[in-house]
């Protein structure tokens, strides 16, 4: 009789799996892929059409030094990033618009940073585009000049 229920189970699975097929493995429109490990946040969300959402995810940090490389393009709306130390100060602030190509680099705050838990919120205001921010926390020097690039900014 076991046997009769594997059978409807996997009659069943294959009843599905049609359904689930495609070429498609990204997560819906508007929800971001997110990497989030120490020292380094990735959010990237593609083919946004007018989102308006609020993300906060929480960011251990121990090293000195902060980059925040914004890549993308925004059509429409705006988009923000805010750092919050431990303290709840807020460190960095940014704002991307419509028609601001956002390949243009890497914000650099070399000042020294308290290590410990940051909160990292991006905001999406009716954004219709691509929208990505990656953080990296590093030693206090300035980020290296990758072979065959002129400056940090275009280190992609």
């Amino acid at each position: 009789m076991k046997w009769a229920y594997a059978v409807a189970g996997l009659i069943g699975m294959m009843a599905v799996a049609p359904a689930c097929t495609g070429n498609d493995l990204t997560a819906p429109s508007d929800e971001p892929v997110v990497r989030n490990s120490v020292n380094e946040f990735h959010f990237q969300s593609h083919y946004l059409s007018p989102t308006t959402r609020t993300f906060t995810y929480w960011w251990a940090k121990y090293e000195p030094h902060v980059d925040v490389d914004h890549t993308g393009r925004i059509d429409s709306g705006e988009a923000h990033i805010a750092l919050r130390d431990p303290a709840g100060n807020e460190i960095v602030g940014r704002t991307d618009t419509p028609r601001f190509w956002l390949s243009a680099g890497v914000d650099s705050f070399p000042f020294p940073a308290m290590a410990g838990t940051w909160a990292i919120t991006v905001q999406l205001d009716a954004v219709v585009g691509v929208v990505n921010y990656r953080v990296i926390s590093g030693p206090s020097s300035p980020p290296a000049v990758r072979p065959g690039r002129t400056s940090p900014s275009n280190n992609r």
